[in-house]
């Protein structure tokens, strides 16, 4: 497109714009609408017919001016107070308004989070209306600070979105006349942006100045469906980016979205939007950029064209993004919170994997009494997940299941566990499975050679570890691969193998020597030198399995500090510095004071993704079972 034709389609998209926003006062100019999306189609060469509309993932697109993600930047205790596992248990009874999608329709009717919760099938909820202690909780600072530069754009509103996953809670596209910064706290979102640019081809209808609607649903965007709507064909710039738990996504004025909420219909997804509302922020929206047009109408032009953030407002927006949403412990935010902690209750294994670094010094089991005591002390000071590993945590089944029932039962928390899966028993899972929301496996190689290299079995390894995958899909448990990257195993092509066992998360751990358990001196009882490979070898390994979707590799830096670790005296274990030293027993001292102990890097957990979807979806309700995902 030569400039003057690229001038000229601004133009028009300028003059469409502009009746658009007088449409709103005087209908009549919809035709002038009309008129000007298909002389745009015309120029696009648009010929009718209908095809997928293409999107490029947000990060990929580079935009200087537009739609940001950032990804976890801060450590986020919203994620825990603001889940709706934990609405339920802050706020049983808070009624809010939700949409019941019925054999008739949708309707409207209120009903307590709990209600909400026990039928997130067929409901959802977006509210205004939040709780007092709740609106007490969101980071005053930075929303007084963006409320500033917004000036006399409108007063800020803060909107929780509560619904599961699936179809029934998506967006149709429309569009805001307001800045946007949404929070992630549960589950997954998918959003799908398109910039102002591509009003003309999108069928905008406004709605009092504050929304501007499309009729454009998920399935159309998706699936390039437009049926009626053949200028949506047309539609160029398309975005889209997911959400995890803990990202925040900043929105400018009038670029159209549409979401839809990932995952199963009974999978918790909670965010949080910070916007503004009024209509003199439609106007700017329309015409700010239009008063200096006739100044320097180009460069006006490359900016307002992608959808611009003014500086000073990313600004704040990023400030509001990177506040840390404290929760119910704002006036502790110095406190250490152990969100997921990793139990040894036992040294003891059945193999000799020659890089252990938890080694069988001692084949004490920790007793059930102290158990229960620990467990109890972790979860009041803030445990949402508990890992049990070891040492090889089914040589002590009994002890296994009682830890599991109790952890989920009596404490309300996500249970996964780590096993070299050998004895692993499927009338164990039968019976246990429903207390254990992740059952992870170590295979670090699909050739039994190679297993056999390593002290991984004596060549029977990968069959039974076929037949536990299975039977813990069978008995709705997710399933989590751990694969320690040696010398060994560093040049294997792993992709086909882990794509058949299809875990939910395939953690790739480079091979770490710590002094006092694998280090081969002062009587260590394994010798890890022996299997270390470099930074290098590392990624060589994380790259040629890029492809496989569920991939978290962690070198030594990573791993050293972003642990919390408890041997069955119930001692952190601190392993900075490439030595593993012990704390003063929770038991003794307190969580607390053995947690100031620990060294434990949380920034490092957080950005890692130490936390994912973690519960069990058949469990994610707040009805008789309160365990649900955060």
């Amino acid at each position: 497109m030569g400039d003057i034709e690229e001038m000229e389609e601004f133009l028009l998209v300028l003059a469409f714009h502009t009746f658009f926003f007088l449409s709103t006062i005087l209908p009549i100019f919809n035709r002038v609408l009309v008129s000007i999306s298909h002389r745009l189609g015309e120029k696009r060469g648009l010929k009718g017919q209908s095809h997928r509309l293409k999107f490029t993932p947000l990060e990929d697109a580079c935009l200087e001016h537009g739609p940001q993600v950032l990804r976890r930047p801060a450590t986020f205790a919203a994620l825990h107070d603001w889940s709706l596992k934990s609405l339920c248990k802050r706020f049983p009874n808070w009624e809010i308004l939700v949409h019941r999608y019925t054999a008739s329709g949708p309707r409207k009717e209120e009903m307590t989070v709990r209600d909400l919760a026990d039928n997130l099938m067929t409901c959802n909820a977006k509210t205004l209306e939040l709780p007092e202690k709740l609106q007490g909780e969101l980071p005053r600072a930075a929303v007084e600070q963006l409320r500033e530069e917004r000036g006399e754009w409108g007063e800020q509103a803060a909107l929780l979105f509560i619904g599961g996953g699936g179809p029934l809670s998506t967006t149709r596209l429309h569009a805001d006349p307001a800045h946007n910064v949404y929070y992630q706290v549960q589950g997954q979102k998918r959003w799908f942006l398109f910039p102002p640019s591509e009003a003309p081809f999108l069928y905008p209808v406004s709605r009092g100045n504050v929304a501007f609607m499309t009729p454009l649903g998920h399935d159309q965007i998706v699936h390039g469906d437009v049926g009626d709507h053949p200028l949506a064909s047309a539609a160029r710039g398309g975005l889209v980016v997911t959400l995890n738990p803990g990202d925040v996504l900043v929105i400018p004025p009038m670029w159209f979205h549409a979401v839809v909420n990932l995952g199963q219909p009974t999978d918790p997804v909670v965010g949080l939007a910070f916007n503004s509302i009024g209509l003199g922020k439609a106007f700017r929206a329309h015409f700010g950029f239009a008063l200096t047009a006739f100044g320097h109408p180009r460069v006006l032009w490359r900016r307002w064209w992608s959808g611009t953030v003014d500086d000073p407002l990313l600004r704040s927006c990023r400030t509001l993004a990177q506040c840390e949403m404290t929760g119910r412990r704002e006036k502790t935010t110095k406190a250490i919170i152990p969100v997921s902690v990793n139990i040894f209750p036992s040294r003891k294994c059945n193999y000799s994997c020659g890089f252990c670094f938890h080694t069988s010094k001692t084949e004490n089991l920790a007793s059930l009494e102290d158990t229960y005591r620990a467990l109890r002390m972790l979860r009041d000071a803030g445990m949402e997940k508990l890992n049990i590993a070891g040492g090889e945590p089914f040589l002590h089944p009994r002890y296994l299941a009682a830890v599991c029932k109790f952890a989920k039962e009596e404490l309300h928390v996500a249970v996964t566990l780590i096993s070299n899966g050998s004895l692993i028993k499927r009338t164990w899972l039968q019976r246990y499975g429903q207390y254990v929301d992740v059952l992870g496996l170590s295979v670090d190689s699909f050739v039994e050679r190679t297993n056999q290299l390593i002290g991984r079995g004596t060549g029977k390894h990968l069959p039974h570890i076929a037949r536990v995958a299975a039977w813990a899909q069978e008995e709705g448990i997710r399933l989590k691969v751990n694969t320690v990257v040696n010398k060994y195993n560093w040049e294997e092509d792993m992709n086909e193998g882990i794509a058949g066992l299809n875990p939910v998360r395939w953690k790739v751990f480079q091979v770490l020597v710590l002094e006092g358990e694998n280090s081969g001196q002062n009587g260590d009882l394994r010798d890890a030198t022996k299997f270390v490979i470099s930074d290098e070898q590392f990624a060589a390994f994380v790259e040629r399995h890029r492809q496989q979707p569920t991939i978290v590799p962690e070198d030594n830096s990573v791993m050293q500090d972003s642990y919390l670790l408890v041997d069955e005296e119930w001692r952190f274990l601190a392993c900075s510095g490439g030595v593993k030293r012990p704390t003063d027993s929770i038991l003794d001292v307190g969580v607390e004071k053995a947690l100031e102990q620990a060294e434990w890097d949380a920034d490092t957990f957080f950005s890692r993704g130490g936390v994912y979807e973690w519960n069990r979806p058949a469990d994610e309700t707040c009805g008789e079972n309160e365990a649900l995902a955060w």
